[in-house]
């Protein structure tokens, strides 16, 4: 009995020992729909397919309304850079829309019904509402809380820009940004469950380390942003990125919204990098 004990607790230390050595778990959300890269544009079905294989644990999806009332995939107002056509998504009709093709990934423009097939059960969302988002008709919300309870993803969801937090408060989570870090202080303070209901959202060279660690003495999720964007202009994007992604990790932070070339930052040293 007593030499099963000592085994018992030996084994223990190892698992544990080993859990340490790995470090902790980090989710990856893959911003503009999955991986984007020389291979793939946004919103290629492959793409998707690629980052849900690589282990991304979200996907950040921007939702566009055509004329004729379609949910559409796109981060662009217009279908210009990745289709080749200047009009604006709400200009158009679906079935004009439809006979598109990306000239580099020969794929049509993915509805949102169609991209939420592809990730349910494999990985949740985190949505992003585009177009004239003050004045979209209440059809807009009930056709995305229809597609997303159809294919099991509202629950998880999480949510950008304010919008969505008059319509679907109470089902999954909202972001605020830095700027708004000293409301919701005051909002804790009031007594509202701040960290049932939001996540703080905001570039990685815009968090600092004492809000980060306010968040996390009150449970509230951090989600750094490190998108190329955040250097155009500023520093090598690769650079800036890498020194963001360190910075926050060492600040215990384990969400991040991404690029995903960067995400060899999560990963083991030895893998070959994605290319510029």
């Amino acid at each position: 009995m007593k030499r099963k004990l000592i085994l018992f607790l030996s084994l223990a230390l190892i698992t544990a020992s080993s859990t340490r050595a790995q470090g902790p778990a980090y989710h990856l959300i893959a911003h503009r729909g999955g991986i984007v890269d020389r291979q793939y544009d946004e919103y290629d079905p492959r793409g998707i397919q690629a980052a849900i294989h690589r282990g991304y644990w979200m996907l950040e999806v921007d939702i566009h309304m055509s004329k004729d009332s379609v949910l559409v995939m796109s981060h662009d107002d217009s279908l210009d850079r990745v289709f080749g056509c200047p009009k604006r998504v709400g200009d158009m009709d679906y079935a004009d829309i439809s006979k598109l093709v990306s000239p580099r990934g020969h794929y049509h423009v993915l509805t949102f019904d169609e991209l939420c097939r592809i990730c349910s059960g494999k990985v949740r969302l985190m949505i992003d509402i585009k177009g004239d988002r003050d004045h979209l008709p209440p059809v807009f919300f009930r056709k995305m809380k229809e597609i997303m309870e159809k294919y099991n993803l509202l629950s998880t969801a999480w949510w950008i820009n304010e919008v969505s937090r008059n319509y679907f408060m109470g089902k999954g989570k909202f972001e605020f940004r830095m700027t708004e870090l000293e409301g919701m202080k005051r909002r804790l303070a009031a007594g509202e469950p701040i960290a049932d209901n939001y996540f703080l959202f905001d570039a990685g060279n815009r968090l600092t380390s004492s809000a980060v660690k306010w968040c996390q003495l009150h449970g509230v999720t951090v989600v750094p942003t490190v998108n190329k964007d955040h250097y155009n202009g500023l520093e090598d994007h690769f650079a800036g990125a890498k020194r963001d992604i360190e910075f926050l990790k060492a600040c215990g932070v384990t969400e991040f919204q991404i690029d995903s070339w960067y995400d060899t930052a999560f990963k083991p040293a030895s893998q070959k990098p994605i290319s510029k």
